[in-house]
């Protein structure tokens, strides 16, 4: 039996970071640039806006450590290169291209 769903489908990210720590200090600062498509049918799962979709993103990251503990908040922007098909986005209506992103982590290192 068949269902006539296509089976292909994937994703594909590149992301290029950097760090710096300041000198004597507890506090660094990362970030990374991002790109991310997906390909496949609308009848599958993509894990993000849509399929085919494409999206470029930049993310800053101060950092504290102490020890062990650290406290990190990222700040990211995304982008739709392209929302997919069928077209998607972000927001309420489902149709933005921007996107903005924060997190705030605690945690141990070991």
């Amino acid at each position: 039996m068949s269902d006539n769903i296509p089976k292909s489908t994937g994703n594909f990210a590149a992301a290029l970071f950097g760090e710096y720590k300041f000198s004597g200090s507890p506090y660094s600062i990362a970030g990374w640039t991002e790109y991310a498509t997906s390909y496949g049918s609308a009848a599958q799962d993509n894990w993000f806006v849509a399929p085919n979709a494409k999206l470029v993103g930049v993310t800053v990251a101060p950092t504290w450590q102490h020890e062990h503990l650290f406290a990190r908040l990222n700040a990211g922007y995304m982008y739709l290169l392209d929302s997919g098909s069928p077209s998607a986005g972000y927001g309420n209506s489902g149709t933005g291209r921007n996107q903005f992103i924060t997190t705030l982590e605690f945690g141990i290192v070991y």
